[in-house]
């Protein structure tokens, strides 16, 4: 069942009722997606996202789920994301019989309204009996989990990466939180004070992605402090995906533990299978693993050191069989592996994750009532494809200089499936021919979505450089569409379509006779009220583009300054914001993020239009940081900057406590420089440096 588009709530109950939601999705409504003021709510595999994006003001700070004095809240294997308002918001006048349990839930990248809103997580306002356990409390803004009594308990969890508005800091915890152990934190907070809880440990877990299951989650990456952690008693039998929980000896070969958190990886050996190989016929290739589904239908592969940045050619599609649940997990390579030639279906009931890929002149498809989800990827030359009624879902993917003719683009969706595209970047694709849409073809009759994407250099012989969408309905927020050029509309609709855009920035967009004109956005005559545009930016003065009506808090004749498309961060490349683009902090309206594109974390309330917020260097970066090797404690670099200027290097293991070192690069330097850097350990799992002008 799904809700969606709701002018108010999505679901309002104030009654004394009880009110039982089994795989229910609520999405996009203007309010909160459920406001329960009844007796008990129970939730189970429930998806609620992208809710609270009004079409005209909301004064009030809301939440997803708002349990405003039930008496009894149930959820368990629900994921909760991208929402603009907190996660979840309890609050209760009185204790008496009154309780809470939240169980294998994801809530991540929520974000309140207003700066001093605390916890955009989970937020207990009184003195509500809640048992928080398994759960996946990250990058949320406002903090993580909050309460106002020491009634709340947390259970292993993973409560990381959440931050505050105000300081930009990490915050994860108030300190009336009790906890009864084997939780997992990036931070200290005094909350954690149980022998078993993990502080101060990065967690080593993906963004909210599609990992398999019925709604996104956060995967824990190999080497996740989170894997084999929790407690040898807990009886938890599935996870926040819908999968059992099958416990694991990823990180003690001598017990069998479950993992902190809302996923349970299932990384014994009789469920994780490692490649070795590059040659497709032999035992211990990925085809041949990705073959292995008699015995193991759930699994997830690895790769052997030896084979980062190799080559794995699929001479033909390979599809995989009815009812698997794969993760092909490469994270742990230096370079990503590549898939060349051929292809790789999805089965019937199937799921298949990918991380750290390179797809070159490949054909990845989701068919049937299969799920794909695409993460950390590099797309070149090639297609992918959703032609069913599942899912697919590309998350920090960088899609570029493909070109492609006839009934398919780069990216298409058909049939009655679901497209999410979040955080991505899609350069210099071309459609030829008369054929719609260079970057994105959509036509399936259930939504597409797109979440911090920029759409720079497309071009297409016809309408829709960036996208065309002629399905149900397209929700597209913070993206950045620039420098396209087709016939008409960089985003272009179909009769039929409906669509609500908000926070998105259209930049240099052309027509094929080199002028602004309906180069932006293409609505057909006759179908402009199944369109909402709200709090979008154009360079262009007039006409007016489609959908940017007089009073929409739409503006035209931006002044704005974007940098060149390159790397600044994150894991794609992107055009930030410059710090003196006429576009920073001027919108109070546009619905909160918690992180933009390339993972950065908003400095205060600072609502900017388009996929990535600003940077504090002006036009192309002044300096940059290139890896050359490490060794042993040794890190080697190369720095460039522009001549004459001076820096100072900050480095350390958390991106929040960076301290300045002792390594000075001065303006009489030689171009570049060469620097040997002292680590904390050898080959740390993660460790930041950032370059500061002196």
């Amino acid at each position: 069942m799904v809700i969606e588009n709701a002018s108010h709530q999505g679901i309002r109950v104030n009654a004394l009722v009880d009110l039982q939601l089994e795989n229910v999705a609520i999405r996009h409504c203007d309010h909160a997606a459920i406001w329960f003021q009844g007796f008990g709510l129970y939730m189970t595999e429930c998806e609620i996202h992208g809710n609270i994006i009004p079409s005209s003001g909301l004064d009030e700070e809301v939440a997803a789920v708002w349990f405003d004095n039930g008496f009894t809240l149930s959820m368990n294997a629900c994921s909760i994301y991208q929402n603009a308002g907190r996660g979840i918001l309890c609050e209760v006048s009185s204790s008496f019989g009154r309780s809470a349990d939240l169980t294998n839930l994801t809530i991540a990248e929520n974000s309140p309204k207003d700066a001093d809103t605390p916890y955009g997580g989970i937020s207990i306002n009184g003195s509500l009996a809640t048992e928080i356990r398994h759960c996946t409390i990250v990058d949320n803004a406002g903090g993580g989990l909050g309460s106002t009594s020491s009634n709340t308990r947390a259970f292993s969890s993973i409560i990381a990466r959440n931050y505050s508005r105000e300081t930009g800091g990490l915050l994860n915890l108030s300190d009336n939180v009790t906890s009864r152990g084997y939780n997992l934190s990036d931070d200290s907070p005094a909350a954690l004070d149980h022998l078993t809880d993990k502080t101060n440990q990065l967690p080593r877990l993906s963004r909210i992605g599609y990992y398999g299951g019925h709604a996104p989650t956060c995967y824990p990456l190999v080497g996740s402090p989170a894997l084999s952690a929790a407690n040898a008693e807990d009886t938890e039998s599935i996870d926040g995906r819908g999968y059992p929980r099958e416990i694991s000896t990823s990180n003690n070969s001598s017990r069998n533990l479950p993992d902190i958190g809302a996923v349970e990886v299932n990384t014994s050996t009789s469920r994780s299978l490692n490649v070795v190989s590059t040659t497709a016929s032999v035992v211990g290739s990925l085809q041949n693993r990705l073959d292995q589904n008699t015995v193991y239908h759930h699994r997830r592969i690895t790769f052997d050191p030896s084979m980062s940045g190799q080559t794995f050619l699929f001479e033909n599609i390979q599809s995989l069989a009815n009812d698997q649940r794969v993760v092909v997990d490469a994270s742990a390579l230096e370079e990503p592996i590549i898939l060349e030639t051929g292809g790789l279906y999805s089965g019937k009931g199937s799921s298949l994750s990918l991380i750290n890929v390179v797809l070159s002149d490949f054909n990845l498809t989701a068919q049937f009532d299969g799920s794909i989800g695409l993460n950390c990827a590099e797309v070149t030359d090639t297609s992918v494809n959703l032609t069913s009624s599942g899912r697919m879902l590309l998350n920090e993917c960088e899609v570029h200089d493909t070109t492609t003719s006839g009934s398919y683009s780069v990216v298409s969706s058909f049939g009655a499936g679901h497209l999410q595209v979040w955080n991505s970047t899609f350069s210099n694709n071309a459609k030829t021919g008369e054929a719609h849409g260079a970057a994105i073809l959509s036509t399936s009759s259930k939504p597409s979505e797109l979440f911090n994407v920029t759409f720079d250099g497309n071009q297409s012989n016809n309408e829709g450089a960036a996208i065309y969408h002629e399905g149900d309905l397209l929700v597209a927020r913070h993206c950045s569409v620039l420098d396209t050029q087709s016939s008409y509309g960089a985003f272009a609709f179909g009769p039929t379509a409906s669509s609500r855009v908000t926070g998105c920035l259209f930049a240099g967009n052309q027509n094929s006779s080199n002028s602004s004109f309906d180069a932006d956005v293409l609505i057909p005559s006759g179908s402009e009220d199944k369109h909402d545009f709200f709090w979008n930016w154009t360079t262009a003065i007039s006409p007016r583009p489609d959908g940017f009506e007089a009073g929409s808090q739409n503006q035209i004749g931006a002044d704005v300054s974007l940098r060149e498309l390159g790397d600044y961060g994150g894991k794609v490349p992107s055009r930030p914001q410059t710090s003196d683009s006429g576009l920073l902090g001027i919108f109070t309206g546009i619905p909160a993020r918690a992180l933009d594109a390339i993972g950065q974390v908003p400095a205060g309330i600072r609502p900017v239009p388009g996929a990535v917020t600003e940077t504090q260097n002006q036009g192309q970066p002044f300096a940059s940081i290139d890896l050359i090797s490490v060794s042993g404690n040794t890190a080697t670099l190369t720095i460039s900057r522009t001549p004459g200027s001076a820096w100072i290097l900050h480095a350390g293991e958390a991106p929040n406590s960076l301290s300045a070192t002792s390594y000075e690069v001065p303006s009489e330097a030689a171009v570049p420089v060469t620097l040997n850097v002292l680590l904390p350990s050898p080959h740390p799992e993660q460790y930041f440096m950032q370059l500061e002008e002196d």
